[in-house]
């Protein structure tokens, strides 16, 4: 049986809100949410934590450092010519997050949990986006599920709402 812990923004240094101080159990400062958690497992956690700040704080060069040469991005991007479901490099998701921080504010990107276990880390967030150009703004949540080596993130599996940001991006073009 994997030894797991499940964290909170707040458990390790994140301001993202308010934290329920009874969940599970802990250590005494309250950061470790599951007294089966290791060491390793929380190492991970902050290098997740890190990299959704950086994100929300677009400092992504700081992000993408914490991706291994091989990294792999998973996702589903209707809008890609080649095959939508095609693996992505660490350069690729770098341009995607450079356009995305070029036509949008992001309000809040905060992960409400994540799970660690052996070498991997699932995570839910709930993002708040603006387009810059319209103003608009659409709230919607993300499923990550993670995949580490030797220190480094080699894998993010990332599942969204794809008709949701599509009827989105459709508003954007009428102007509705």
């Amino acid at each position: 049986m994997p030894l797991y812990a499940d964290y909170r923004p707040t458990d390790i240094g994140m301001s993202a809100g308010s934290v329920n101080e009874n969940h599970g159990e802990g250590i005494a400062d309250g950061r470790l949410r599951r007294a089966s958690a290791t060491p390793k497992a929380m190492d991970t956690a902050r290098i997740l934590e890190n990299i959704y700040r950086c994100y929300r704080e677009k400092r992504l060069a700081e992000a993408v450092a914490l991706l291994s040469d091989d990294f792999q991005f998973k996702t589903n991007l209707p809008d890609d010519p080649l095959d939508p479901l095609r693996p992505r490099s660490r350069a690729e998701l770098t341009l995607l997050a450079h356009k995305f921080f070029e036509e949008y504010d992001i309000l809040a990107f905060e992960p409400a949990t994540i799970t660690v276990s052996d070498g991997t880390a699932s995570a839910h967030l709930n993002g708040v986006f603006r387009h810059k150009k319209t103003g608009k703004v659409i709230e919607t949540s993300f499923e990550h599920d993670w995949r580490f080596a030797n220190g480094k993130v080699c894998e993010l599996q990332q599942r969204h709402d794809n008709e949701g940001w599509q009827a989105f991006v459709k508003s954007l073009d009428s102007g509705s």
